[in-house]
């Protein structure tokens, strides 16, 4: 079980009963005040060749849009560069038929992985594509029940039910049929779908743009919104389930909902590097990973840890997903490519 975050207090200036100095010596005392605040206590402000032997860096200058873990191979999808393939036992780019493949827009937005060697990927502007042994099949509004083209997001069920998360509603697609759910044949509460988890129980989560969280029922769901619920604000970024809890964001705030009922974490009452949270994974020994708008930050048996692009390896200071393999390494796509990290050393 992990343990729960620790807090830190908030930082207060204390107040001097000297007497002033001049305005002069004032601003130059002010000038270091600000400057030391900005350095957090972190032993990588200079970081040394065997700390940067932690990182990893692939594919720079292309943001990783989403990632998904084969056996061998972990898979991501780009803004630019379309869909590449990273080899785990030799952590290099992989180059395949899916390199070959023209993508009308090359924008990808998810993949995930099926129990039959084969991929979904989600574009842009131009639907879904399937890729497998058999090559590439495109799914569109046009040769589909598709109700949209811009595929926000997707998640593969235990029973094989591909989910996916347009700006038109939920769809469901099971043996070759497209189903779509939206505000007029079902309770979802908003039709433009951010992000979709199945559960360990496998019940189905959707997080919506206006419409808050909801576990999802064709026939009744359950609401947690801003007014019913901790939630500030209805949109939701992520959606994850870890350690016997239930991990999500919303626009400017992070929460978990365990058997003890819901928490709020922000970078006022936390350690946290920004309200602006994208994702989240835990690793193998239990530590929590936050993807943030403001760098990597890691909370650790209680300890908080903050990376940014200039204490670290990191890419980019704007940290879009987090995947957490096997061997304990963290792939980390960012704003300006891959990298990967182990506080052990990176594993082949």
């Amino acid at each position: 079980m992990m343990k729960p975050l620790i807090f830190s207090s908030p930082l207060r200036l204390a107040r001097s009963s000297a007497s002033p100095a001049p305005s002069f010596l004032r601003f130059v005392l002010l000038g270091l005040v600000l400057f030391t605040s900005c350095v957090p206590d972190d032993p990588l402000v200079n970081p040394t060749p065997e700390a940067l032997g932690q990182w990893l860096p692939l594919l720079e200058q292309d943001t990783i849009t989403d990632l998904v873990d084969t056996k061998d191979y972990v898979w991501l999808t780009t803004k630019r560069n379309g869909l590449r393939k990273v080899s785990k036992k030799t952590l290099t780019l992989v180059d395949g038929p899916h390199t070959q493949v023209t993508w009308p827009d090359d924008a990808l937005t998810s993949v995930v992985a099926t129990n039959r060697n084969r991929l979904f990927i989600g574009t842009r502007n131009h639907g879904l594509a399937r890729l497998g042994p058999e090559g590439l099949t495109r799914f569109d509004t046009h040769n589909s029940d598709l109700p949209n083209n811009e595929i926000r997001c997707l998640e593969m069920g235990q029973d094989g039910t591909l989910w996916i998360g347009t700006f038109a509603g939920l769809v469901a697609f099971r043996d070759g049929v497209f189903q779509t759910y939206h505000l007029h044949n079902s309770d979802l509460p908003d039709d433009n779908i951010r992000v979709i988890r199945e559960d360990p129980g496998g019940n189905i989560w959707v997080g919506t743009q206006t419409g808050g969280l909801v576990q999802f029922d064709p026939t009744q769901s359950t609401l947690y919104q801003s007014t019913n619920s901790i939630l500030v604000d209805n949109q939701i970024r992520f959606i994850t389930f870890a350690a016997d809890k239930m991990w999500t964001a919303s626009f400017h705030h992070l929460y978990h909902l365990d058997a003890g009922g819901w928490q709020k974490y922000t970078a006022q009452n936390s350690d946290l590097s920004s309200n602006y949270v994208n994702d989240l994974e835990v690793d193998l020994l239990g530590a929590v990973y936050l993807a943030t708008h403001e760098g990597l930050t890691i909370e650790r048996e209680g300890e908080w840890t903050k990376y940014y692009n200039w204490n670290s390896g990191l890419l980019h200071n704007i940290v879009e997903r987090v995947l957490v393999d096997e061997r304990n390494n963290k792939w980390i796509g960012t704003y300006r490519g891959l990298v990967i990290y182990n506080e052990a050393g990176i594993k082949r």
